[in-house]
């Protein structure tokens, strides 16, 4: 029996081949991988901050623009020359705007379920 040489073989392609293409494309998902945690990553840390901003957004700062409103009132009392109402309001203003300033710089919420990277 003549064995026709014209005729193609469709081979397996060799193991090593194979295996260079393998890595490439283990390589690609990898940096693909990468890209995606970093991008789930960022999302992550604007929802936190977007929650964190939600939380109790209304009470806090109605309380400090209050504190800002009677900084005015107690600046409009003391140039219309009441001292005395001027010193009582600008006090309690003071102690609204250093409270919630506070209260703001160590509160921290965490997010639940979530881990830190």
């Amino acid at each position: 029996m003549v064995r026709d040489t014209n005729k193609k073989i469709h081979r397996r392609q060799t193991l090593l081949q194979e295996n260079e293409f393998l890595k490439r494309s283990l390589k690609a998902l990898q940096i693909e991988h990468g890209l995606l945690v970093s991008k789930h990553h960022q999302l992550e840390i604007e929802d936190s901050v977007l929650k964190e901003k939600l939380s109790n957004f209304g009470i806090r700062d109605l309380f400090k623009n209050m504190g800002f409103f009677g900084m005015g009132i107690a600046f409009d009392c003391y140039v219309g020359r009441n001292y005395g109402i001027a010193a009582l309001v600008a006090m309690i203003s003071c102690m609204l705007l250093m409270f919630f300033s506070v209260y703001d710089s160590f509160r921290k919420t965490q997010v639940e379920n979530k881990e830190k990277v």
